[in-house]
Order: C-alpha cells, then sequence, then structure tokens
C-alpha cells in the first residue's frame, strides 16, 4: 500500500469516527429532549408523593390497643448488656 493511501483511509476512519461521536453525544441527545406534552417524571413523582402524605395524614391512631389487658399483661424480658471495655490493651504503656 502507498503511503498515500494509508493517509487517506486513516483520515476517512477518523472523520467517521469524529462524525459518529458528534451524532451520538449532540443529535441524539436533542431527540430525546423533546416533549411531547405528556407529564414529566417530576411531576409523577410529586403527585405520588402527595398521595401517599395524604394517606400518612388520614391514619387515626386509637389508644384501645394500650388499654387492652392483654397488652398491660405483657412482660418485658429484656437484660442489659455487660459492659465491655472497648479495643484492646496498649502494648507500649508500662
Amino acid at each position: 500500500m502507498s503511503s498515500l493511501l494509508k493517509n487517506l483511509l486513516i483520515f476517512i476512519v477518523l472523520a467517521g469516527l469524529l462524525y459518529a461521536g458528534y451524532y451520538i453525544f449532540s443529535v441524539n441527545k436533542e431527540a430525546n429532549l423533546a416533549v411531547d406534552g405528556g407529564v414529566s417524571e417530576g411531576e409523577l413523582l410529586a403527585t405520588e408523593f402527595l398521595m401517599r402524605l395524604n394517606e400518612i395524614q388520614n391514619i387515626d391512631l386509637s389508644r384501645d390497643f394500650f388499654d387492652d389487658a392483654r397488652f398491660r399483661s405483657l412482660v418485658s424480658f429484656n437484660t442489659n448488656p455487660e459492659s465491655v471495655s472497648a479495643g484492646r490493651p496498649n502494648p507500649f504503656s508500662q
């Protein structure tokens, strides 16, 4: 192959790579930015958040559970853990 043919092929390959990079990073993004009049993702999330907040605010807590004799008869069996020193002894202290 002659030197001129090698240089021409390299130039064509580089030009193709540059065009592909331009297409991927510029032209393709513009197509994704078009809004067709639908609801955006942020609006959907805000609507869902407001619906959940409304559900939480409508919760009615009753004290009847805590006044029940069965609840009052429960016994706690928890124990306090033994205190343990943190780390290990200092090997350099004497």
